[in-house]
């Protein structure tokens, strides 16, 4: 049975659309443990990582995750997660802090966190910091928030993985609090921008599985047909250029 998510019409001169209460999108958490407060599992620890208990180097809560702090380590810790396919945002979000002993301004320890496939091999890299980087101090004010968008792994399972490096050198640490993949499910929001006849339609990329119907019709009567162009991806969105045809055109995804 398909769903009627979204509907879009187009006339002569005026643009409607037409979007359902379904349009409010349900937020889910994947991360299991995000802030390290219940010991370390379900992430994968090795090397010297560990979460941690100590007051001041905390962001928030009780515990954090310490990467580092020993001369001549490699630590690495990381959660699997499966973005749902029919998802419609899949945001990543973790604090870090790096403190550091070295001086010079030059890289000595390493700190990354990146986006891998279940084997290990690196799909995205989101952020890549050294002890060149280090904060002025411990605590909350010192933490910094990054952001990553998932979505384009909808469907697959994936490892949020955080890696460091210390050399002989002096000592670095790498500080994770407040993991979260938060994913949002609901109706894609359809957009429509007109361009002389032509009218593009855009929908957020994670909507694959949609189907891209028109009609001309009424939409107290319609009769809708599989819109047959292939999309193209568009700035992380895909679209669909239509000539208008009729005095009136409608689209909405289905599935």
């Amino acid at each position: 049975m398909r769903t009627n998510y979204s509907t879009l019409c187009f006339t002569g001169s005026v643009l409607l659309l037409a979007l359902s209460s379904g349009n409010l999108r349900a937020q889910t958490e994947l991360i299991v443990n995000g802030g390290f407060e219940s010991g370390s599992a379900p992430w994968v620890l090795s090397g010297g990582a560990t979460n941690d208990t100590t007051a001041i180097y905390l962001r928030s809560g009780s515990a954090y995750l310490w990467l580092g702090g020993v001369d001549n380590e490699i630590d690495q810790t990381y959660q699997t997660i499966t973005i749902p396919a029919g998802a419609s945002s899949a945001t990543l979000s973790f604090y870090y802090n790096i403190l550091s002993d070295e001086n010079a301004p030059l890289v000595h320890d390493t700190f990354t966190a990146t986006v891998r496939n279940t084997t290990g091999t690196i799909l995205a890299t989101i952020l890549s910091k050294s002890n060149v980087d280090k904060d002025p101090g411990t605590g909350p004010a010192n933490y910094h928030q990054q952001t990553f968008d998932l979505l384009p792994y909808a469907g697959q399972s994936i490892r949020i993985q955080f890696n460091s490096t210390n050399n002989s050198s002096f000592t670095s640490s790498f500080n994770v609090d407040d993991v979260t993949v938060q994913v949002g499910s609901g109706q894609p929001a359809l957009s429509l921008l007109r361009s002389a006849n032509n009218v593009v339609l855009s929908w957020p990329a994670g909507f694959t599985n949609f189907t891209l119907q028109g009609t001309t019709n009424s939409i107290a009567a319609p009769s809708w047909t599989a819109v047959t162009n292939v999309p193209a991806t568009v700035n992380g969105q895909y679209a669909v250029t239509n000539p208008a045809s009729g005095a009136f055109k409608f689209y909405r995804l289905a599935k």
